[in-house]
């Protein structure tokens, strides 16, 4: 049980998850098997995801949604100033 605990805390610990590879290191486990344990987990944050809509105020860090708009690049966030 311990082993599956790390296992999702490896893959929350990073936007982009960690690798099946990595992991395997980590672990100290056979490729396939932690394959198989991140799938498993994958499934599972699929299907409680499925039947949850967002509602209320949603903060987002760190995105960016839209197509390319014109102007001058801003900051460390890479927005767009429309001074420009």
């Amino acid at each position: 049980m311990t082993t599956w605990f790390w296992l999702i805390f490896l893959m929350s610990q990073d936007k982009g998850g960690i690798s099946t590879m990595r992991a395997s290191k980590l672990l100290g486990m056979h490729y396939t098997t932690v394959y198989k344990m991140m799938t498993k987990v994958r499934i599972a944050m699929q299907n409680r995801q499925e039947n949850i809509l967002l509602a209320g105020l949603v903060e987002i860090d760190d995105a960016f949604f839209g197509g390319k708009s014109r102007g001058k690049l801003d900051g460390r966030s890479q927005t767009r100033s429309k001074s420009a």
